[in-house]
């Protein structure tokens, strides 16, 4: 009844409702030092007068719960963090340095750049006349942590160098925001140091370790605030998120756990045998989880009026990590002489925090949004020595800072001579090769073999596009570069990625790894549903060609309508600009229907090139095909071999043993042979050729009538694009059947092209 997760997939209806908590929870923080700053979290009397003692008390209701924000931003990221990595520890698939990548990247582009505004910003204030008089009003607020009065003490520079600061920013009022943060990266160690316990002994050194450093940060904290106690309770919540990620149970088990752990505390602090502090951040962190568990649950949908929250969380972190010492400065410089409890302040206090999110803005985009760029390149940076690969250590391939990769082709990158060993995947899926042991053994090209000649179909707007491509959803981390230039040597033209798969940096690398030339390449990625509108995705765009570190792309697409937010008009405007421009050769949609189709091309005029649907032998899409045909639209087909599941369908498997062939060859063949442009995916050498190797054959026409009996009306594997991201029914919270949680059917991830995701 109680399993671990098999998916790791987040549902895109929980992933909107996590980016809205990242964002309500980063302004809460925000709201709470400003208050906290400049008010001593105090309130007006009576004798300041109703309408100001009113308001004041309305903000600070608002305000008041940084701490409980602190908190949720904790479970949020054991959730993303620490469950992936439990999952992967349990099937072996967590590697060290791709994990650390990731974490030192997040430490390299927020934490790190944080701590050089906070000195910068120090430097600043303590040369300002304000200083002493900021200082002697807020002394009373900070005592109980030492702050403003630490000594440098052995005691005090452990605890500093524990978390990454520094004993020169003592004074400068704790920035308690990036401090925090840091703090976060060493739970990231722990994390990892727990689930890699029983496969490498090491592993306990560093969990005794790390807990040590909490010991002594208990054992010297002379103000008596239990820090180090305080920072292994964090943890916990923290693990929370984790367990709750990798744990699977029905809904009312989840809710049963809650609901006891809640009269544990209740229980644990009426007897004094929790402080009070403690159950407040308990409580908050099972609430969190709870919620999380409900959502992904019920797959309530986020209302569209939350949208514009949502999009706060692409700069949450960088928000959460500066805001701090960019008040303290703004209040040193500005407020000294200024009289509290006045609707001056009130304005004061609500243009720090505009200056706080605009300064985040600019900090986000210098910094946080090339966290991918940065997390490859110290991924290759890590392997630069010595290369772990099958227990036998060999030299790396060199590596190259991103924005020398950016900024062009260098001699010293070319394609990579032997093929490395890699996960085996099948054709599009993520299944292992056991599971086919079903197919027809495939009469795959020798590796000497010049690359086959794949059709091309012309579009309508002139370009031509290869028939067959190599889909790129799922192939990530350090092999990434290598697997799709193995891909493109085996004789792959098209390469598909999206913005949403997370590997743009890794095809633009196996683009310049290639010595392919670029013209002979056609490249397709994807606007993602949080660019929708017209700036947004001109933006989008510009991110996605960053990344890539290409000029132009062949082909762009709308990734999804999401036509409850009212924007792909709009959208499809700025693909438009953006072909105009020259920047994107051909341009098109994914997942639209014809109402979708019917409404862009009479907005604009322009017919799309291309729309990547969901199509297979179980779910052939006549209707569109035609609606395609006549409006003259290639049609692309994402998930192609329906995941796998027709590759055992009998009328496919006697066509692959009477004609020598494989079900997916027969499959592909198929598409191929109905005029469909089919992006297959696999990260095994033999598989990529195999997928290629379907033009020396043909199919009967009592083979095409054999596969189109095969179409369902109940086939569809990936989301309805009409309701995909709209609301769900909230009676969905409440189903259950036998005492058993009947969650709502999740639809299966469309592998080798659009995830829903």
């Amino acid at each position: 009844m109680i399993t671990f997760r098999k998916n790791a997939a987040i549902p895109p209806n929980l992933s909107d409702w996590l980016d809205v908590a990242r964002g309500l929870a980063a302004i809460e923080v925000l709201a709470f030092h400003c208050y906290q700053l400049m008010f001593l979290e105090r309130l007006p009397s009576a004798t300041d007068g109703p309408l100001i003692e009113w308001s004041y008390r309305v903000l600070w209701g608002l305000s008041a719960h940084g701490v409980s924000a602190v908190m949720v931003f904790f479970v949020l990221s054991g959730y993303l963090v620490g469950g992936p990595a439990l999952l992967k520890a349990r099937s072996g698939r967590l590697k060290t340095i791709d994990y650390f990548a990731a974490r030192s990247a997040r430490l390299y582009v927020v934490v790190v750049p944080a701590l050089l505004l906070s000195l910068g910003a120090y430097i600043v204030t303590r040369h300002l006349s304000g200083w002493p008089t900021f200082v002697a009003s807020h002394q009373g607020l900070w005592d109980s942590a030492g702050l403003f009065s630490a000594s440098a003490s052995p005691a005090t520079a452990v605890c500093n160098l524990m978390f990454l600061q520094t004993i020169t920013c003592r004074e400068f009022a704790g920035n308690l925001a990036w401090w925090s943060l840091a703090n976060e990266f060493w739970y990231y160690v722990l994390i990892f140091a727990l689930v890699s316990l029983p496969r490498t002994p090491l592993w306990g050194v560093v969990v005794l370790v790390v807990f040590a450093l909490f010991g002594i940060a208990e054992h010297n904290d002379a103000s008596g605030t239990h820090i180090g106690l305080k920072f292994a309770f964090y943890f916990l919540i923290w693990g929370l998120g984790a367990f709750v990620y990798a744990l699977m149970a029905p809904l009312w088990i989840w809710l049963a756990g809650f609901a006891a752990a809640l009269g544990t505390i209740y229980l644990a602090v009426s007897h004094s045998l929790m402080p009070h502090w403690a159950a407040q951040m308990a409580m908050v962190g099972l609430a969190t989880a709870a919620a999380i568990v409900c959502l992904e649950r019920t797959s309530l949908a986020l209302p569209s009026f939350l949208s514009i929250t949502k999009d706060t969380a692409k700069f949450s972190f960088s928000l959460y990590a500066t805001h701090y010492p960019i008040l303290v400065l703004l209040n040193v410089a500005l407020s000294s002489t200024l009289a509290p409890f006045s609707f001056a302040s009130l304005g004061l206090s609500a243009t720090f925090m505009v200056c706080c999110v605009l300064i985040s803005c600019l900090f986000y985009l210098a910094f946080e949004r090339h966290t991918p760029t940065v997390r490859s390149w110290l991924q290759r940076l890590m392997e630069r020595g010595l290369r772990v690969s099958g227990g036998v250590l060999r030299p790396a391939a060199k590596t190259m800072h991103p924005l020398v990769a950016a900024a062009g082709l260098d001699d010293r990158w070319r394609p990579v001579a032997a093929a490395p060993t890699f996960s085996v995947a099948t054709t599009d899926s993520s299944m292992p090769d056991s599971s086919m042991a079903h197919s027809i053994p495939a009469r795959a090209a020798p590796a000497s073999a010049a690359p086959p000649e794949v059709p091309r179909i012309t579009l309508n707007d002139g370009r031509s596009i290869p028939q067959l491509g190599f889909g790129v959803w799922q192939i990530k981390g350090p092999d990434a570069p290598t697997i799709i230039g193995t891909a493109i040597n085996t004789g792959y033209r098209l390469i598909d990625t999206a913005t949403n798969y997370g590997n743009e940096a890794e095809v633009g690398l196996a683009v310049a790894r290639s010595g392919v030339p670029r013209e002979q390449l056609f490249i397709t990625t994807k606007l993602w549903n949080e660019d929708h509108g017209y700036d947004q995705a001109l933006r989008g765009f510009d991110r996605s060609l960053a990344e890539l570190g290409l000029d132009y792309v062949d082909l762009y697409l709308i990734h999804w309508p999401c036509p409850q937010r009212g924007l792909f008009v709009d959208s499809w405007r700025a693909l438009i600009e953006l072909q105009r421009q020259g920047r994107a050769a051909s341009i098109g949609v994914s997942n639209f229907s014809a109402e979708h189709l019917k409404i862009i091309i009479e907005e604009t005029g322009v017919v799309p090139a291309v729309n990547q649907i969901e199509l297979h032998p179980h779910f052939q899409q006549r209707a569109m095909r035609e609606v395609h045909q006549r409006y003259g639209i290639a049609t692309q087909s994402w998930s192609p071999l329906g995941q796998g599941a027709i590759l055992s369908n009998s009328a496919i498997v006697a066509i692959a043993e009477r004609i020598g062939r494989s079900p997916a060859q027969v499959v592909q063949r198929w598409h191929i042979e109905n005029g469909l442009i089919v992006i297959p995916k696999s990260a095994t050498p033999r598989r990529m050729a195999e997928n290629l190797d379907v033009f020396g054959f043909a199919l009967s026409q009592q083979d095409h009538d054999a596969i189109a009996a095969l179409d369902r009306a109940d086939g569809r594997i990936g989301p309805e694009p009409d309701r995909f991201g709209a609301m769900r029914r909230l009676h969905r919270l409440l189903r259950f059947a036998g005492w058993r949680a009947a969650p709502a059917p999740k639809p299966k991830q469309p592998v080798g092209s659009s995830p829903i995701e």
